[in-house]
């Protein structure tokens, strides 16, 4: 039951961005993908590092119960997954800047600060409605690409040393909140 309402939510949100003429790819589970994965690919307009972004959705396994009460459908990003030490040491403190004032999700490095990567995750009640469930991630994903819009080229133009992290701060529309 649980592997058949997840992969129904994720080829609805497949057909949903299709039909809006994004590029989707749904992934079946097997030897190294434990469980059924999204990937849409956003365009980002108007950026100077990153001109789309690649965002992965998998339910994370429920751990205990067969049948769960809430399903976890996690999102998922890599802005970066080759960035050099020195590089990535110089974000800890921007997304400590920005992480609190997200509405959704929040920044990380993985790989010892070598990756820099975007992650959220949504509760679904299972007894829910899933043409509600599906309307209700649809608004987060939209949130989702409005936060990597706004976010990602501050995050990689400090990473890549074109601005330094007081620049990227005053230099943001949220300059009054990070600041």
């Amino acid at each position: 039951m649980f592997q058949e309402a997840q992969y129904s939510y994720l080829h609805q949100l497949q057909q949903k961005f299709d039909a809006s003429g994004l590029e989707t790819q749904l992934f079946d589970p097997d030897e190294e993908i434990s469980s059924h994965v999204l990937l849409i690919r956003f365009p980002l307009v108007n950026r100077k590092y990153r001109s789309q972004f690649d965002l992965q959705l998998n339910f994370i396994p429920p751990e205990g119960a067969e049948e769960p009460n809430f399903l976890n459908l996690q999102f998922f990003s890599s802005l970066d997954e080759d960035l050099l030490p020195e590089q990535g040491q110089k974000l800890p403190k921007l997304i400590l800047a920005i992480n609190p004032v997200l509405p959704a999700g929040q920044f990380g490095l993985l790989n010892q600060d070598q990756e820099l990567f975007f992650k959220h995750t949504a509760l679904i009640h299972a007894q829910s409605d899933a043409s509600n469930n599906i309307a209700i991630l649809y608004a987060q994903m939209m949130l989702i690409v409005k936060v990597m819009t706004d976010f990602a080229d501050m995050l990689l133009a400090v990473a890549y040393g074109k601005a330094s992290i007081n620049e990227a701060l005053q230099a943001s529309t949220y300059a009054e909140f990070l600041v």
